[in-house]
């Protein structure tokens, strides 16, 4: 802001702290039913629950769609047209009929066909370089999509599928308008990334206006813990919960302490009948700031199509990818199937082998420019690891007639590596939060999501946690993010206090005397002497309105006073920053991110005084200047720049995912950094 507080001389008199609750969502009570809308990286799923089950403090009962062979969510993947830049197919059904569609080979098809897989969608949302003009390339690389396009147009089939799992699961006939909304995000998206979901809800339809107070924006790791359940009874009071939420393309963790609980005591609740058993008043407090990275499932499957690529002699596999990408994502449903069957004996032992067919590959390989040979590719591929000497040999080939083998035997010391790399990612972080003095008593870990069902993931992390922390598994890892959405959309108090993840103030400008350190010589870079007033004045200060790590509440709402410095501004502005580090003293500093601006028109004749509040709601963020004068308001929804790059200057604290790696398969450089080293 171009402005000063009023007080000198160090006085806070026109400062005021505020931490109370606002009403920022719609209460569950209002609506009919709670959806909850499970967005995943490689998978998705619907759960929902009547309110009236909330009433009374009953226990709801929550139901989830069963897709496909019984599978709890629905692969994240659909086909667009191009000539509408309509969804046409979604999960099961756009992979089956995209591969029938390559086999027809049909051009005019192909050409309208622009088909997408969630990992390269999910992972692009959490791009360092979103903005709203962002692409999404189809999986073939052949064509792309605004991503909001594409987004919107997921949340939008979600959003019918669970109109329909709740219409016939009530034999009601239920509104869009009649639904509190939830959809889950990491805990460790920026501000951009979730108002992007919001603008793309609004495009699917699921709210009329992207700041609409009938969309909450739950947070995945929160959801596993309030819907886990270690007995009957759930969680005690006191019990420090370190929640890892597994997925296909990132780890998502956060710790908290139960603070309340209805039951006491687990012999207390086995006195409690089934029917008589009431709704756990469960209450949580964010210990640490949620943390994670690109650890997901998806990398393992990086690994190997690395692998793959070494064995082939097809670097990125850009022969194959352009030749037939039907062969390449059957080959992933291959390696799938071996992944998922991968038991902890197998792993441990590391003895024993798995066979993946490539007989489509050859074929495919074989037609276009040159001779197929499996044995050849694996005897090549053999003497080339026992000349590096890197263990990593062994492959080997079966097949029905000697010279035509078309299956590749992959030893279990070949395929423990491809798993190494993502796994230690994850342990050594668990590693690094075990040791921080928040955590000391940690009574349980729990592990959820997709890949939390791997039987390595599960070995590794029991061996770390041993005689340390308890290891919970639910029945149902996929799906108890989705079950914990809808209950945190029946009672968002549920989580009673967060950590702050950055700094974040406002740039104000200051007298002299009043500024924080006065006797640092980097304020001269900034100070000036104001003709008008015949003060010295110091520009760019930062003044914090939340720390990093801070423990607030779940709506906390800070509110201070200003007053312009020049006489004759006629507009005042706000720019707001933020940084991961230290609080800064100036918001130009390395690491400084501005992340909005907000101008407001004054009188300078009224000697206008203006409030500026940032409300913590929930899990968004929101800013408003007031004049106080005339009563108008000017507010908005923070937007992170994700890039970290300050509009003063200085470098970045935000970047997250190296670009190569959160683009679709398709144009990424599977080279992951490990197996090419060993390779």
């Amino acid at each position: 802001m171009g402005g000063t507080k009023k007080t000198k001389g160090g006085g806070k008199g026109l400062e005021n702290f505020l931490g109370a609750f606002m009403e920022s969502y719609t209460a569950a009570e209002e609506k009919r039913v709670v959806i909850s809308l499970d967005f995943g990286s490689t998978h998705c799923g619907v759960a929902y629950a009547l309110t009236s089950g909330h009433e009374e403090g009953m226990k709801p009962i929550i139901k989830s769609k069963v897709y496909q062979k019984k599978y709890p969510k629905e692969p994240t993947c659909c086909i667009f047209r191009a000539s509408t830049e309509k969804l046409t197919h979604f999960g099961f059904k756009a992979k089956a009929e995209y591969l029938k569609r390559l086999e027809r080979q049909d051009e005019d098809e192909l050409d309208d066909t622009l088909y997408f897989e969630g990992r390269s969608i999910k992972m692009r949302l959490w791009d360092s370089s979103l903005r709203p003009d962002t692409t999404v390339q189809t999986v073939d690389s052949s064509g792309e999509l605004p991503l909001i396009t594409v987004v919107g147009g997921i949340l939008a089939h979600l959003k019918d599928d669970g109109l329909r799992l709740a219409t016939k699961g009530t034999q009601l006939e239920i509104e869009t308008n009649e639904v509190l909304w939830v959809i889950t995000v990491p805990s460790i998206w920026q501000e951009a990334d979730k108002q992007f979901m919001r603008k793309a809800a609004a495009l699917g339809k699921i709210i009329n206006d992207p700041a609409s107070s009938d969309l909450i924006l739950a947070l995945e790791p929160e959801c596993a813990v309030i819907a886990a359940e270690e007995t009957d009874k759930g969680f005690l009071t006191g019990d420090k919960v370190l929640t890892l939420d597994c997925g296909g393309g990132t780890v998502d963790i956060c710790c908290v302490e139960v603070t309340a609980t209805k039951f006491e005591t687990r012999e207390d609740n086995k006195t409690v009948s089934e029917e008589e058993r009431k709704r756990p008043t469960l209450r949580l407090r964010q210990l640490i700031e949620p943390t994670g990275g690109n650890w997901g499932s998806t990398y393992i499957d990086q690994n190997f199509l690395t692998f793959v690529s070494y064995l082939l002699e097809d670097p990125r596999l850009e022969r194959l990818r352009r030749y037939n990408p039907g062969a390449v994502l059957e080959l992933l449903e291959e390696f799938e199937a071996v992944k998922t069957s991968i038991t902890e004996k197998d792993y441990v032992s590391m003895e024993g082998s798995k066979v993946i067919n490539f007989a489509e590959i050859l074929d495919t390989l074989a037609k276009h420019d040159r001779e197929a040979n499996l044995n050849k590719y694996v005897e090549d591929y053999n003497r080339k690891c026992e000349q590096k000497g890197n263990g990593l040999g062994g492959v080997g080939t079966v097949g029905r007639n000697k010279g035509e083998e078309t299956n590749l035997v992959i030893p279990m010391t070949l395929i423990r590596t491809f798993f190494y790399s993502v796994v230690k990612k994850i342990l050594d972080e668990v590693e690094s939060l075990l040791l921080k003095d928040e955590l000391e008593d940690l009574s349980h870990v729990l592990l959820v999501g997709g890949f939390a069902e791997s039987d390595v993931l599960q070995h590794e992390l029991s061996n770390r946690l041993r005689g340390r922390a308890k290891l919970l598994l639910p029945r149902k890892p996929a799906r108890v993010v989705q079950r914990g959405a809808v209950e945190y959309g029946l009672d968002p108090a549920i989580i009673s206090t967060r950590r702050a993840r950055q700094t974040i103030g406002v740039k104000v400008t200051m007298h002299a005397e009043d500024v924080p350190d006065p006797e640092n010589e980097e304020h001269e870079k900034h100070k000036f002497f104001d003709k008008a007033s015949k003060q010295y004045f110091i520009r760019d200060i930062f003044n914090a309105y939340v720390l990093k790590g801070q423990e607030i509440e779940s709506t906390y709402i800070v509110s201070r006073k200003f007053e312009p410095q020049s006489k004759s501004n006629k507009k005042v502005k706000f720019d707001i920053y933020a940084t991961d580090g230290n609080t800064p003293l100036h918001v130009t500093e390395p690491g400084c991110v501005r992340l909005a601006k907000l101008v407001i028109d004054i009188n300078p004749e009224d000697e206008p005084k203006i409030e500026c509040r940032m409300k913590f709601a929930s899990t968004e963020i929101s800013a408003e200047i007031k004049n106080l004068k005339t009563g108008d308001v000017k507010e908005l929804l923070l937007q992170y720049n994700n890039m970290g790059i300050s509009n003063a200057t200085g470098s970045g604290t935000f970047l997250k995912v190296p670009v190569r790696e959160i683009l679709p398969w398709g144009d990424m450089e599977f080279d992951s950094m490990e197996m090419s080293e060993m390779l």
